[in-house]
């Protein structure tokens, strides 16, 4: 499995990608956010990780978008949420399991709030191939299967079988096309 990397610099593309998923709107703090995960919490479920943490040291949760890079291939915005001190000091809690990382790019999102339910991720391809095309739409179906009827809202889903098999097909395509993109147009 091909894991998208952090950003390691703000260039022009990555800034331009946060204002179009800001709607034009000026990514005002993007910024790296150190990461250190909340011991016993959830693996990936970042907006109970962050309230928790809240309940237990105060501050704020701030929510936004993690920016994700494949170089040269992909670029992806996850809505996420990060833990603001009462300090004012800003960390990524999440528990990324067996992907932990030094550091996050995140942008905030004042206009954007979680109501129980997930936003896609929102992509934008930096190369021109039809295989491109087939990852984005096994992605957006991927998300479709996964949050159909209140599967948006229940943390522990069942999927029918025929869907099972179709979100395994989908899987795997999209993983075999992110790796072809990758060996093909990857940058280093």
């Amino acid at each position: 499995m091909i894991v998208p990397r952090t950003p390691p610099t703000v260039t022009p593309d990555i800034r331009a990608f946060a204002r179009s998923v800001l709607s034009g709107r000026e990514p005002i703090g993007l910024a790296h956010v150190p990461c250190q995960a909340r011991r016993g919490s959830v693996e990936a479920e970042c907006f109970a990780a962050v309230d928790d943490q809240v309940r237990e040291l105060g501050g704020t949760a701030i929510q936004g978008w993690a920016l994700w890079e494949h170089p040269g291939v992909l670029l992806e915005a996850e809505f996420h949420a990060v833990w603001c001190s009462p300090l004012g000091g800003v960390c990524d809690v999440v528990n990324r399991g067996g992907d932990p990382r030094p550091h996050i790019l995140f942008i905030p999102d004042p206009t954007r709030r979680y109501a129980g339910a997930p936003l896609d991720t929102v992509r934008l391809p930096l190369v021109t191939d039809p295989r491109m095309d087939e990852l984005l739409r096994a992605s957006e179906a991927i998300f479709e299967i996964m949050n159909r009827g209140d599967r948006a809202t229940r943390k522990h889903i069942t999927i029918p079988r025929v869907e099972h098999e179709r979100l395994l097909a989908l899987q795997a395509l999209k993983g075999h096309r992110l790796a072809e993109l990758v060996r093909d147009h990857g940058a280093t």
